[in-house]
């Protein structure tokens, strides 16, 4: 039987998710991984539901737990095969618990494996029924970075030759209409299904045996898989257990005692009385007490001991050293001080990922950020600079909110300071600083809608900078909706997007980022195709053509769908006059592949 291997899955339903942290997230298990986190303050339980698309035998399942937004208790629900996920009756298999992570102070991700064996289903259900409150988790969310399982799929059948020839058996009892061998070959093989995982250890225990030349445990071994196989369910599997070691009788050391080395007198029972010896101690050993000392009052008792007045009649005040500062009223006598004042006491800052206190801005931030603090205050700002990545979103989400309230020319002197400020962001290489950044820029702009010198001065700073993002396999996607939105945008247009997508290609050539620039292309084409003068279709063609002799396959397989788009939007005589211009080695090949269409 082949070893187990990856079982692809995705999420159909999901009780709710933020846009930045969706469902699907669950389904990347590399290192970077977001993962799903549900709305701030979601009513529980919380629901996710997986579909492997068929059914499958699970023999491991992985979760990975957010570091700080943790789930208390989940439940593990199982689905069977059916193509309506709606219909499906979940039965629970399993529940488990996370720890609330605060040993490790809320970085470490943890990780639960469950190792079941041979479970048959086709959904699985996650029922999340609370999370841990924190100083990291405020609007009791939860999160999950990823789940991956391991087992036998349909495309992948656990079933061997016996199992084969003993399904084709049973076919044949069907079409016989022999139901009482059907039903007992049915019953055989439900047995082998079911001990599958334990077959295959007996197997790897007698492949051991054998070399270790332990010849009557591998034929042990041997008898008892032979007994699943023919079907006896009621066989006793741990008859054939390796016997447990015999024990080694007690070697003796040297450091023991030889009886006949003692007398058999220290065997006597210890005597019943002790004899007691008092003596009386020595003079150097009473402490030394003064002649004038008399202690008769303090070995009396408390209500014995008599009460002594006062020298004089006046309070004489304390002797002690005076204090200063805010301790400076602690000086008055006690019958002065019922007009005694309250300490103020100073509002703690505000805290940051680790606990600690946020950073006070330095000159330069503060002087930067001017506005900004007038608007939505310091807290937002010192979120902003800091270095925590989380806390850095939180601060261009709550600047970027209290922007979007404001109206007239402080909304849009807050809008130019703002993006200024956001240089550094988008250049960052944390996915989910870049992420929220550019996404509080599409939708500032498109609440406030400035001037469109304003825009296009603002917006110009950073186009080269996501732009450089079309690169990075994990800010690629946010880099092309970037550029799609810019292109749709009445202040930039085509023209503040074509320039540069469609750049001459630097050596040497990042083949990652001419897909993504691809993609652009196409949804262009699909826009603004249809509208004269909108788009400069010589421009394309002579960018495209570049990339039919890509070394890459993708690559090349991108290009030529881009010409047959502009093929379909009616130029495939401007294309193929251009393709024959430029001389290309396979041009003819192209050509043909064109006219055929």
């Amino acid at each position: 039987m082949d070893a187990p291997s990856a079982l692809p899955f995705q999420v159909i339903y999901a009780t709710s998710e933020i846009d930045s942290n969706p469902a699907s997230n669950l389904m990347d298990t590399s290192p970077f991984a977001n993962g799903w986190i549900t709305l701030p303050n979601a009513s529980y339980p919380q629901e996710v539901i997986l579909d492997f698309g068929s059914q499958v035998a699970l023999t491991e399942m992985k979760f990975i737990s957010h570091q700080s937004k943790i789930a208390s208790s989940i439940d593990l629900l199982s689905g069977g095969d059916k193509a309506n996920w709606r219909k499906v009756q979940f039965e629970q298999i399993d529940s488990f618990k996370f720890t609330d992570n605060r040993a490790n102070n809320y970085k470490a991700r943890e990780i639960r494996v469950a190792h079941p064996n041979m479970l048959h289903l086709r959904y699985i259900k996650i029922k999340i029924n609370g999370c841990y409150q924190n100083h990291l988790n405020k609007s009791n969310q939860v999160g999950l970075i990823s789940f991956s399982a391991r087992g036998y799929g349909e495309e992948n059948p656990f079933e061997d030759e016996q199992l084969l020839n003993l399904e084709r058996a049973k076919q044949e009892a069907i079409e016989r209409e022999d139901f009482d061998r059907a039903k007992a070959i049915k019953a055989r093989i439900d047995i082998i299904r079911d001990n599958r995982a334990f077959l295959q250890d007996l197997k790897q225990r007698k492949i051991e045996a054998i070399r270790n030349e332990d010849f009557d445990l591998a034929k042990q071994l041997k008898i008892q898989e032979e007994n699943i196989l023919a079907g006896n369910d009621d066989q006793n599997f741990n008859d054939f257990n390796e016997p447990p070691p015999k024990p080694h009788p007690r070697r003796k050391s040297s450091l023991d005692p030889d009886v006949s080395q003692f007398s058999q007198q220290q065997y006597n029972p210890p005597p019943q009385n002790y004899p007691v010896y008092l003596q009386e101690p020595e003079a150097s050993e009473v402490p030394y007490q003064s002649e004038r000392f008399d202690d008769t009052e303090s070995r009396a008792e408390p209500q014995e001991r008599p009460i002594r007045p006062m020298k004089t009649d006046l309070y004489t005040g304390d002797h002690r050293p005076m204090n200063f500062g805010h301790n400076q009223w602690d000086n008055i006598p006690p019958g002065e001080e019922y007009d005694r004042p309250i300490k103020s006491q100073p509002s703690a800052p505000p805290l940051d990922d680790d606990g600690e206190h946020l950073d006070a801005l330095d000159p330069n931030q503060r002087a930067e950020a001017d506005i900004v603090i007038k608007v939505c205050g310091e807290e937002a700002a010192q979120q902003f600079y800091s270095k925590n990545t989380d806390l850095r979103q939180a601060g261009i989400k709550a600047i970027a909110q209290s922007i979007r309230k404001l109206r007239g020319g402080s909304a849009i002197q807050a809008y130019e300071k703002f993006l200024s400020m956001l240089k550094p962001c988008v250049k960052d290489n944390s996915q989910g600083v870049f992420v929220k950044s550019v996404d509080e820029i599409m939708k500032l702009t498109d609440k406030l809608k400035p001037p469109p010198d304003v825009v296009r001065s603002s917006i110009e700073a950073h186009k080269h900078a996501i732009f450089a993002k079309l690169g990075n396999k994990r800010m690629m996607q946010p880099a092309v909706e970037f550029f799609t939105w810019a292109a749709g945008n009445s202040a930039l247009g085509v023209q503040f997007v074509a320039p540069v997508v469609m750049a001459p290609l630097k050596q040497p050539v990042q083949w990652t980022a001419v897909i993504p620039r691809l993609d652009i292309i196409q949804t262009l084409i699909k826009r603004f195709g249809g509208e004269e003068g909108v788009l400069d279709t010589s421009q394309i063609i002579a960018f495209v053509m570049l990339l039919l002799d890509a070394p890459k396959a993708d690559v090349r397989q991108k290009a030529m769908s881009v010409l047959e788009m502009l093929n379909e939007a009616g130029l495939k005589s401007q294309v193929i006059k251009m393709i024959q211009a430029a001389n290309l080695p396979n041009g003819k090949k192209i050509i043909d592949q064109l006219e055929a269409r």
